[in-house]
């Protein structure tokens, strides 16, 4: 049951962290389309300055457990995610099935 809560917590994480990335990502393409929020279009007021400021920190703070959760598998070895173990007999049978290729004649 621990890790089944492991593996939540870290999708929780990469989840917020892809949401920190998308909002980013977008307002840096509006802002070079040129769409401001403002009537004026001197600037961004402060407000939305403190805003991006913010999301750019949560996204380097969210960065860091991931890269740490990265580093922590490559050094065991394990590179794919974590799933539900196939069973020997399962894993075996795939094992021995000849490999299919799509010809092209």
């Amino acid at each position: 049951m621990r890790w089944r809560l492991s593996i939540a917590g870290g999708a929780a994480l990469l989840h917020l962290t892809n949401l920190v990335a998308i909002i980013l990502g977008s307002s840096l393409v509006f802002a070079s389309l040129g769409v401001r929020g403002t009537r004026l279009s001197i600037g961004p007021p402060l407000l939305l300055r403190r805003v991006m400021l913010g999301l750019i920190l949560i996204a380097l703070l969210l960065t860091a457990p991931l890269g740490y959760q990265l580093a922590k598998q490559l050094n065991v070895g394990q590179i794919r995610p974590m799933t539900y173990p196939l069973s020997k007999r399962l894993f075996d049978t795939l094992e021995r099935a000849p490999s299919r290729s799509l010809a092209l004649s």
